[in-house]
């Protein structure tokens, strides 16, 4: 989805997701990336910014509540992932430090930790992966 189609849905997606308020406005994508079951029922979601022509960083995401912890939130993410491999040479997200789970998700899709960021107090993990 591009910013525009994504911004009308991206309050209900994060709503439902996290379960807090996040206004469209703080929207700043290149596009929204959204995985749908065989029903048509989404799955999961990860925005993304273009960097430059290769490079994409994977901003923030999550499962819906229907689906969370189940694999197919995991294949959801391979997908994601793979579109994105298929498009740029390199992929960087950011995911704390506590979130055993995602960090898994993330390292099953061959993203590596290769830094780390302390934000408002907490710390988050750097990861990437780039196309060799």
């Amino acid at each position: 989805y591009s910013l525009d189609e994504w911004n009308t849905m991206s309050e209900d997606a994060h709503r439902l997701c996290f379960n807090e308020e996040r206004p469209y406005e703080m929207n700043t994508i290149t596009f929204a990336l959204l995985v749908a079951d065989e029903n048509n029922d989404p799955v999961a979601y990860s925005t993304v910014i273009e960097m430059d022509k290769n490079s994409a960083y994977m901003q923030h995401g999550g499962s819906f509540p229907k689906f969370r912890a189940s694999i197919k939130v995991a294949r959801a993410y391979h997908l994601m992932i793979a579109f994105i491999k298929e498009n740029y040479r390199r992929i960087s997200t950011r995911i704390k430090n506590t979130n055993s789970s995602m960090l898994k998700l993330a390292t099953s899709a061959d993203l590596i930790v290769n830094g780390i960021d302390l934000l408002e107090g907490e710390l988050f993990l750097n990861l990437s992966w780039i196309k060799t």
